[in-house]
């Protein structure tokens, strides 16, 4: 790498922080490398850069909104002990986790006593 393109690297990187585009910052000398490489055009790199940059900001906030949601730690229903709850129906709890309940428009109510998971159940469905 020359002088000169380490500067420019370094002035991209200070921009990048002055106009806040942290997934730019991560990513645009791969981007740029590729560009040269492929012999892609200035638009189609800066397209390129963009989009990393959009991707980023909507994985932030979701990694945002999770975090400020304070949901138990994160499970799966392959984590689930069924024998917890006897009486939950594996297989139902299943076929309701694929959210075909949902497509149909279809309600789903949980009842239980307090304590007995219910939340869990629907958390986790979730996150299958």
């Amino acid at each position: 790498m020359t002088p000169d393109q380490t500067a420019v690297e370094g002035l991209v990187d200070l921009y990048c922080k002055e106009l806040k585009l942290p997934g730019v910052r991560r990513g645009y000398s791969e981007l740029a490398r590729e560009a040269m490489d492929k012999g892609i055009s200035p638009t189609q790199f800066l397209l390129s850069c963009l989009e990393q940059e959009a991707e980023s900001r909507r994985e932030h906030r979701l990694r945002s909104r999770l975090r400020a949601a304070r949901f138990p730690s994160m499970k799966t229903l392959a984590d689930f002990d069924f024998s917890l709850v006897p009486t939950l129906p594996k297989a139902k709890v299943y076929s309701l986790a694929d959210g075909q309940f949902i497509r149909r428009k279809e309600n789903l109510v949980c009842v239980g006593p307090s304590g007995t998971g219910n939340y869990a159940k629907l958390f986790v469905m979730q996150r299958r």
